[in-house]
């Protein structure tokens, strides 16, 4: 894999398996993460439309479709390695981009 680095301009070329175990034992950390038994997005999408529904009058026909999501992506989670570490650890970076609370957060 070819990413680049936590820190400083560097591009950084690791084994994928190697990748991927670092990311599932980061993942496996239960003081840290907590596994969902279900997808948040729908509560979130509910809750989210509750809120701008009642405010429509103040936004605006343009902004309330713009914020108003029907499908959004999960957020995305991935690492960049610490080269500036010891051992090589990742940084976990978790990308927003197209999930239900975007538009709104932008």
């Amino acid at each position: 894999m070819i990413l680049k680095a936590d820190k400083g301009n560097t591009t950084v070329i690791l084994d994928r398996t190697g990748y991927d175990e670092k990311m599932i034992n980061m993942l496996n950390d239960k003081t840290t993460y907590k596994l969902r038994k279900k997808d948040p997005r729908k509560v979130c999408e509910s809750k989210l439309k509750a809120l701008l529904s009642s405010k429509k009058r103040k936004f605006g026909d343009k902004l309330y479709r713009r914020l108003n999501t029907t499908d959004g992506n999960t957020p995305r989670m991935y690492g960049l390695s610490k080269i500036h570490k010891e051992n090589i650890r990742l940084r976990p970076i978790v990308s927003f981009v197209g999930s239900t609370t975007y538009e709104l957060s932008k």
